[in-house]
């Protein structure tokens, strides 16, 4: 418990300069960072009366940002690996939940440093107005898992997984597809790559889905050693 509590005040510190330098760039409107946020927040309030599965949502924290909890809108300590795996030649993601939920909002996708900075600087200031939960029932509302499944509410009309008694397999297979969306045909490669994410969020589930509470509402509003 202290060590939560003391990781989470580092986060909080870690993140409160840039909340501070996103309201200035927000007060002044650069690069449109108003314009963005409010594209934000009207997509979040759009399913505020969507209430999708715990499951789902658990299986999402599991399988892209397992320190939702812990963080406010980035984790640096995903960040600092992923610098050193590329600094080491390999790829490693390093986005938060609300990083990728503001990234399919404003639709920006250019692999550079300055996307990756004003990503984070927007996911750090909704993170500052809205909770967790919100965030990614709205990500998932709005994510693409492949032709014709933008969403996962037109996901659940195209498959046959039953959202009232969802399972966490199907819940895998959903947050699988965030990854390598389904195709229109199936290749082979697409199904080994599919098969394999499957495979490795079934072990994280089972592992550690009985460690984890589901998004205690928090954000730079709320206190941030809550809960702990």
């Amino acid at each position: 418990m202290a060590k939560r509590a003391i990781l989470k005040l580092s986060y909080f510190l870690a993140t409160l300069p840039i909340l501070i330098i996103s309201k200035i760039i927000y007060m002044f409107n650069w690069w449109d960072f108003k314009n963005d946020v409010i594209k934000c927040l009207e997509v979040a309030s759009k399913y505020n009366d969507v209430k999708l599965p715990k499951k789902l949502l658990l299986t999402l924290t599991l399988a892209e940002d397992h320190r939702h909890n812990l963080h406010f809108g980035i984790d640096q300590i995903a960040l600092f690996r992923a610098i050193l795996k590329t600094l080491n030649g390999s790829v490693q993601g390093a986005s938060t939940i609300e990083q990728q939920f503001v990234r399919v909002v404003i639709s920006k996708y250019q692999r550079t440093v300055k996307r990756k900075l004003f990503e984070q600087l927007l996911a750090v200031y909704v993170s500052s107005l809205l909770k967790k939960e919100s965030i990614a029932t709205a990500y998932l509302c709005i994510a693409y898992y492949g032709q014709d499944s933008q969403g996962v509410l037109r996901l659940k009309n195209t498959t046959d997984i039953v959202f009232n008694e969802l399972k966490y397999p199907d819940a895998i297979s959903i947050i699988a597809r965030l990854k390598y969306p389904e195709p229109i045909i199936k290749n082979n490669q697409w199904l080994e790559k599919f098969d394999n994410r499957n495979k490795h969020l079934i072990q994280k589930v089972n592992k550690k889905k009985r460690q984890l509470t589901i998004f205690i509402p928090q954000h730079f509003s709320h206190q941030f050693f809550a809960n702990y």
